[in-house]
């Protein structure tokens, strides 16, 4: 029965810690080495207009996290205006200042956003209802001109002609309008008597011959994170729906899929204005991009907003900063308990208090490790001198380790004075040193001495302090200590493996040794 609660117990502690490190490095994107940083970037859209009226009302459309890419940090400047955000029926998100008597004046309006990019895609891409809203066309060409329209006609009957299929037909509407020779139809249709057709007239002819065809299809607008500065030109793409997933086409080589680092802005046909003015006049809308450097935890932590994941906000990363330093500390002392137990059980070193060891392992974190043993010994030499001489005075227990630990104390202020005194750098934190613990080694070493013997208190002694010099090296460790700061959960690992190593009851290897000849005579 209590083997089968053994075994429950570390399955279920192991499984848990396993499922919570798989978890967070895999789907929130925790980091699993130290210093990772992640590709992100710091975008701003620039809206400068002028109001002609008391009365002004801007609209800017914004992105939103899809595939990729995801949007945090979202923050806007907008003077003498008011704000609010909505999105519309095509699932494109926008943002409405509004301002009533500011008169004829000059303003600008401001829209900053951080842009995370994630290992996988995270959400489709410009997910649609209803595709079906993306098969008007009619209204397009209501108002051109008969020449234009009969330009349209012939082309989409020419590639129709070359296609027995759908999808041969959205490959040559694409390659159509991508190919460098321009026919005439192609020049009348886009209204450009130039050979360099801009890249939303493309974008936009390309989603006209398709949707005629009943092919849902929509132009796109973004920016190319590749490219860094204050004044950044959109880049144009176009997505057709096929399979019931948007796929996007680049309109330079006319092939599927687009470059990695492309980020859709908004979306809309024909050539659908990023932002408009209502009483005033838009002067113009101006992008830039910064790349920025980031942790990768707080890529994680992007991601656990958009996902709207609450295991982020049980991380140490969202303590403070002070606290977080603390905690890198304290999660360590757990691995030196699981360093000790493995030099008591498996090994057979005898020491001076269960985890005393540990305690002074630290204290060498604060200190040099050279400085920290020379400190232990010399300290603890000293203590044991005084600690004879106070007990020869006859005073009780509880007298006598209190006396000790003020002589342990005093020690130690001189020692940080006199290394202050001769520019030793460590001489200050010498105080962080654990006085009680030391207090205690001193008395617990006095009472074997008197118990045991001189040999057997020096031999624990040395023990103690070759215990603790090994736990220092472990807790040393730089990866591990990230490790456990960023994944708490292995803990729980630790914990497992220490009942575990709870339940041995073999030989230890000094035993081995100090019974050797009982094996040489069998």
């Amino acid at each position: 029965m209590k083997n089968r609660q053994l075994i429950i117990l570390v399955t279920s502690l192991i499984v848990v810690g396993v499922s919570l490190f798989l978890y967070k490095s895999s789907v929130l994107d925790f980091p699993l080495v130290p210093d990772a940083n992640s590709e992100s970037w710091r975008v701003e859209a620039k809206l400068s207009l002028e109001s002609t009226e008391n009365n002004t009302i801007a609209q800017l459309f914004l992105p939103q996290s899809e595939g990729n890419f995801g949007v945090v940090e979202e923050k806007f400047h907008s003077e003498d205006f008011g704000l609010t955000l909505a999105t519309d029926k095509r699932g494109s998100r926008l943002v409405t200042w509004s301002a009533s008597n500011i008169g004829e004046n000059r303003f600008n309006l401001y829209y900053q956003a951080d842009i995370f990019r994630f290992k996988r895609a995270e959400s489709p891409i410009g997910t649609a209802r209803d595709p079906s809203q993306f098969l008007e066309w009619e209204f397009l060409v209501d108002s051109v001109s008969d020449a234009r329209r009969a330009a349209l006609n012939s082309l989409q009957k020419r590639i129709e002609r070359r296609s027995g299929t759908t999808d041969i037909y959205i490959k040559q509407a694409v390659s159509e309008l991508t190919d460098e020779e321009i026919s005439p139809e192609e020049q009348l249709l886009l209204d450009d008597p130039t050979r360099r057709l801009p890249g939303a007239k493309r974008a936009d002819g390309i989603v006209l011959l398709l949707r005629m065809k009943g092919i849902p299809a929509r132009s796109v607008r973004g920016l190319d994170l590749r490219k860094s500065g204050r004044r950044i030109d959109p880049v144009h793409w176009v997505e057709i729906w096929q399979d019931g997933n948007w796929q996007p086409y680049e309109i330079d080589t006319g092939t599927l899929g687009i470059p990695d680092y492309y980020f859709a802005w908004w979306r809309g046909f024909p050539a659908r204005k990023v932002a408009t003015v209502d009483g005033g006049k838009l002067r113009n809308v101006i992008f830039s991009v910064r790349p920025i450097t980031n942790p990768q935890y707080i890529t994680s932590k992007a991601l656990s907003e958009i996902k709207q994941d609450p295991i982020y906000n049980l991380t140490l990363f969202e303590l403070p900063v002070d606290i977080q330093q603390v905690y890198q500390v304290l999660l360590m002392v757990p691995i030196g308990a699981l360093v000790l137990i493995i030099l008591r059980q498996f090994v057979g070193l005898r020491t001076f208090g269960t985890f005393t060891p540990v305690l002074v392992a630290l204290s060498f974190r604060e200190t040099n490790l050279l400085g920290g043993i020379i400190l232990f010994s010399v300290i603890v030499a000293a203590g044991l001198m005084f600690r004879s001489y106070f007990e020869k005075l006859k005073l009780l227990s509880v007298p006598r380790l209190s006396a000790v630990l003020l002589v342990v104390i005093i020690l130690m202020v001189f020692s940080s004075v006199l290394l202050e005194m001769i520019n030793v750098g460590s001489g200050v934190r010498v105080a962080l040193l654990p006085m009680v613990i030391l207090a205690m080694v001193i008395e617990r070493m006095s009472v074997v001495w008197e118990e045991y013997g001189a040999k057997d208190s020096i031999n624990r002694g040395f023990a103690s302090l070759l215990a603790a010099i090994i736990a220092y090296f472990v807790m040393s460790i730089n990866y591990l200590q990230f490790l456990i700061f960023a994944y708490p959960e292995l803990l729980l690992i630790i914990l497992a493996i220490t009942i575990l190593m709870g339940r041995y009851t073999g030989y230890r290897l000094l035993e081995l040794y100090r019974f050797r000849s009982l094996v040489e005579q069998e």
